[in-house]
């Protein structure tokens, strides 16, 4: 980061010596504040982007027209403030961009769905109690508002929705809440058929996860199982964008393991044959959840443990390697 923030450096140092073929335009600030917010690079990047648009904005004021801070350049600072978990100054400056289109109907400043979305992902990034209120406000003011321009996409609503998984076990009314905005989705996806709010394998997956780290957990392996088998059909449907991944089957085996039913282990192994079938490679952490949920089978446990013996086997012939908790679970069987 610090070669291509230099190098702006040096394209100002020519200018000012009167190289007039690299003077810094207003693409060129706003590519170094895009650079800090993707550096990953949490503790500065968010006071350099602040720092930047200071500087771009004292020069417009001083009248070089050509580092007007435009909406992109917003957007890249909303994300810069993202990665640096500083929800104040990306409130701020978010507020900001809305107060100078309204005053000034400027359309090279109006707030666009990235930038909307910029805005959820301060708020997801936070951590704080309220961020996923917050978040959802800002969805809804988006499904609402008439602007195309604002209008909300998967990613909006995908981000929104993990936001409510990751609290699913501390916040009784996470799972609704997802649910809820799932619905929309379809919704939307039905009445419209825009492919913005088309739900995807990841929309899905993430609704899974929230009914795993929920409390009801009965229930929630009823419903993973139900929403795994609602993405493979769609999949085989002819719908790519629903294709299970590596992360769609470990979350439905957890959700099985978790509900330590007898069934877990015959529902296991029909999902590692349903990946053969999906064309998902299995990796360590899948194929411990497998040998996990047979141990559960005590109504046929040693032929469970044949069964789990030759899952260890199938990991050294497709050279997955076995790790600290493999040979703990393979312990508690043996």
């Amino acid at each position: 980061m610090s070669q291509i923030e230099a190098l702006l450096r040096r394209m100002e140092e020519m200018y000012a010596s009167g190289n007039k073929s690299v003077k810094p335009d207003t693409v060129s600030y706003t590519t170094v504040i895009d650079a800090w917010s993707k550096s990953g690079n949490k503790a500065v990047a968010g006071e350099r982007a602040d720092a930047l648009l200071k500087s771009m904005d004292d020069m417009f004021l001083s009248g070089n027209e050509d580092v007007k801070p435009n909406v992109f350049t917003f957007t890249a600072c909303l994300n810069a403030f993202a990665a640096s978990n500083d929800p104040a100054r990306a409130e701020a400056l978010f507020e900001r961009m809305h107060r100078m289109f309204d005053a000034t109907g400027n359309e090279d400043i109006r707030p666009s769905v990235e930038t909307y979305n910029a805005m959820i992902k301060v708020w997801a990034h936070s951590g704080r109690d309220d961020a996923p209120e917050q978040a959802q406000a800002l969805l809804s003011s988006m499904n609402e508002s008439s602007k195309p321009m604002i209008m909300p996409n998967v990613i909006s609503f995908n981000t929104v929705l993990n936001m409510w998984a990751l609290r699913a076990c501390t916040r009784p009314d996470a799972v609704e809440r997802a649910e809820d905005i799932v619905k929309v989705m379809e919704s939307l996806y039905e009445d419209k058929g825009d492919p913005r709010y088309k739900p995807n394998e990841r929309t899905y997956t993430t609704l899974m996860k929230c009914w795993l780290r929920s409390s009801g957990v009965r229930d929630a392996v009823e419903r993973v199982d139900n929403l795994f088998e609602v993405m493979r059909k769609m999949y085989h449907g002819g719908d790519s964008d629903f294709k299970p991944n590596h992360i769609s089957y470990l979350t439905v085996m957890i959700a099985w393991v978790k509900c330590e039913s007898t069934d877990a282990g015959r529902r296991t192994e029909e999902l590692l044959s349903q990946m053969q079938m999906d064309g998902v490679r299995p990796n360590t952490a899948i194929i411990n959840c497998a040998i996990e949920a047979l141990s559960q089978c005590t109504d046929n446990f040693d032929e469970a443990v044949v069964q789990a013996e030759k899952l260890l086997f199938t990991m050294n012939d497709m050279d997955i390697q076995p790790n600290e908790n493999t040979l703990k679970i393979m312990h508690n069987i043996w």
